[in-house]
This record gives structure tokens, sequence and C-alpha cells, in this order.
């Protein structure tokens, strides 16, 4: 299912993704799904690093404390990072760093999300993803 076209606020030549809409992609569901829960938790960082070729961690920072929240399968690393690079308006197949903003629409406000792609010794992108502080945003 497809959603209208919808434009930043911020940047209007900026897409908007509307992390409450129902996404056919798993890929694309999952991401919603990991950034929505990002958000309703009071995240202000999410890392995503493929730790070893049978597993990729993702931790949520939060209150100057990091916990490792998913642990999905290695396998989906490349199509993790592609999609939010994907969100970002990166381009998938630069593999240096790279950083971005993921405009998105969470309960019906928009959101900025800083989204930076590192690539790491062992030859592997790591995505570092900076929330806007849930403090500031309840004034």
């Amino acid at each position: 299912m497809t959603t209208p076209e919808r434009r930043s606020a911020a940047n209007p030549l900026a897409h908007v993704f509307d992390l409450n809409a129902h996404e056919d992609a798993p890929i694309a569901a999952f991401c919603n799904g990991l950034l929505s829960e990002a958000l309703k938790t009071g995240c202000v960082h999410v890392q995503v690093v493929r730790e070893s070729d049978e597993r990729t961690a993702i931790r949520f920072e939060r209150e100057r404390t990091w916990e490792q929240e998913i642990d999905p399968p290695g396998v989906m690393h490349n199509a993790l990072v592609n999609r939010l690079k994907v969100m970002g308006n990166l381009h998938i197949d630069r593999k240096p760093e790279q950083e971005g903003r993921i405009y998105a629409l969470y309960h019906g406000r928009e959101v900025v999300i800083t989204i930076e792609v590192k690539r790491l010794l062992n030859g592997t992108e790591a995505v570092d993803l900076e929330l806007p502080n849930p403090r500031a945003s309840a004034t």
C-alpha cells in the first residue's frame, strides 16, 4: 500500500516518511517500527552495528545509558542500512561516510532525525541516528 507523497515543512524538497503507515516491504516495516519505538521510549541515539556475520546489534541511548534493544540476524544488516540510507536521502552505493536527515511523521507531528553512516575497520557500515530530544519537544 502506498501513501500519498508528503513533503517536509522544514525542507520542501524532502519526502516525509509516515512511521505509522502500513508498509508491505518487511524491511520498511521493520525500520518504521524501530524509529517509532525509539521515539516512543524517549531515545536520543540509535546505533546499528554489525557485530558478526550472524548478528546485528541495535542499541538505544536513553538518559545517557546505552541498552541493546533489538538483535536482528546479521543477514538483515545490509538491507537495514540501505533502507535507512533511502529514508535519509543518501546514496546506497556510496560506502564512505555520509550524513543526512530523515523527515518522519510520528503521531501527526513531523520529526527530523539525523543519520550518519560510517565505515568500520572491519569493512562494514554502521549507522548512528540522532533523534530529537524528547524533553525539548515536550514543551
